[in-house]
């Protein structure tokens, strides 16, 4: 058995360890229901002598197991800005709170070549945003923390997004997520990104946002993706 293979193992492992499912994780598929996301995100330098453009694309999945829990597929980017393969299982915890979710995700496979286990902790809430003259928009808080452990290297790169989501009457969807993390040896960096999801037929949205670095990052970009639900 291969390192990736005792690593998948041990993946598994940790998962089973996670206490059974008391209550809902943050949105968890239902069993048989999947979503993917796919992407392509240019930036530029915020001065003009910083660099030329760098573009990547991302494609991510999810699919709905029985008792909550949530198989996925993430491709991109890591913290360092380096290309990953990551499969992930996600389920949910109990918590002492009737108005949080909680859920675990231990994930696992390789970022610019080299193995990494990467488990993950994610809450959310749904939220109401109250407005004087109609009823209030619903929406949604959530924070996704992840540690990518480097098995062989020996080092962590740790990374939070937090999201605020309102959901409008149209079906479009706002977002306004903060973006932080650190690779190990490099500086801590901050990023603010706004996007919008507008629905389109089919159980499709169009989204569409920007990106710009406020701290530890002097670039800014955009967001073109096209989310599914099936």
């Amino acid at each position: 058995m291969d390192h990736l293979a005792r690593l998948l193992c041990l993946s598994l492992l940790l998962w089973c360890l996670c206490p059974p499912d008391a209550a809902a994780g943050p949105w968890p598929r239902e069993a048989g229901a999947g979503f993917t996301a796919q992407g392509v995100k240019p930036s530029w330098p915020l001065q003009a002598e910083g660099g030329g453009a760098e573009i990547y694309s991302s494609f991510y999945l999810e699919y709905g197991l029985r008792g909550g829990t949530t198989l996925g597929l993430d491709l991109g980017r890591g913290a360092t800005g380096k290309g990953k393969v990551i499969a992930f299982l996600r389920r949910p915890v109990p918590v002492a709170s009737d108005r949080w979710l909680a859920a675990v995700t231990i994930g696992a496979g390789r970022i610019d070549g080299a193995e990494v286990l990467r488990p993950g902790l994610s809450l959310g809430r749904g939220v109401q945003l109250p407005r004087r003259s109609e009823e209030p928009l619903t929406g949604w808080l959530s924070l996704d923390a992840f540690a990518e452990h480097y098995l062989r290297q020996g080092r962590t790169d740790l990374k939070i997004d937090v999201t605020l989501g309102v959901n409008h009457r149209s079906g479009r969807k706002y977002m306004l997520q903060l973006q932080a993390g650190r690779a190990a040896g490099a500086r801590s960096f901050l990023r603010l990104a706004p996007s919008v999801a507008i629905p389109l037929r089919g159980g499709r949205h169009l989204e569409a946002g920007l990106s710009v670095g406020l701290a530890g990052e002097d670039r800014w970009g955009v967001t073109l993706g096209l989310w599914r639900e099936f």
